[in-house]
């Protein structure tokens, strides 16, 4: 349990300026993501949906259609049971 717990925190962890993830603001590991679309169901702005694309697993990962609506609330981050969302957001200095 703690082992989840530590990876929510550090991949929600608030990063300023990153060149690595540009203009994203939640990025789902493909690879990792199982469809299970918990995320879909607590996303406020609902824009995760399912990818048309398959993984090698065979499943439809997760994806923000609209990272301009995001506002890196965090809600699927913390509800993914896999642990495969960070959520970056600006920060003021």
């Amino acid at each position: 349990m703690y082992n989840n717990v530590q990876a929510i925190i550090l991949n929600f962890s608030i990063k300023g300026g990153n060149a690595m993830t540009g203009d994203k603001k939640v990025i789902f590991n493909d690879e990792r993501c199982k469809g299970c679309e918990l995320c879909t169901t607590v996303c406020p702005k609902e824009i995760i949906k399912m990818a048309e694309k398959i993984n090698s697993h065979g499943y439809h990962p997760a994806e923000v259609v609209e990272q301009d609506k995001c506002i890196s609330c965090g809600r699927c981050a913390l509800i993914c049971p896999d642990v495969v969302i960070e959520v970056y957001r600006l920060v003021n200095k």
